[in-house]
């Protein structure tokens, strides 16, 4: 059980951060930065908002994806 709670834990938290960053903080920040970006159709604010998330999330992984190319001694011993 203990197995199985770990996974669904991260995925529910990824989740509800993506979420969190396509909701409240892209929105915030780039109304913030870029004023103009209030009077966008509102299909390419979401358009926007999902862009940024995907960005955020291509560097989450990257970094989580570089960090174990480097330093994870199963992989560099056998990495196939």
């Amino acid at each position: 059980m203990a197995m199985l709670s770990v996974p669904l834990v991260v995925v529910s938290c990824s989740f509800l951060v993506f979420q969190w960053l396509f909701h409240g903080v892209s929105p915030w920040l780039f109304s913030w930065l870029c004023p103009a970006f209030v009077h966008l159709p509102h299909t390419h604010r979401m358009e926007w908002n999902a862009r940024t998330v995907s960005t955020v999330h291509a560097l989450v992984v990257s970094h989580f994806s570089l960090y174990i190319f480097l330093f994870d001694e199963g992989i560099n011993e056998n990495p196939i």
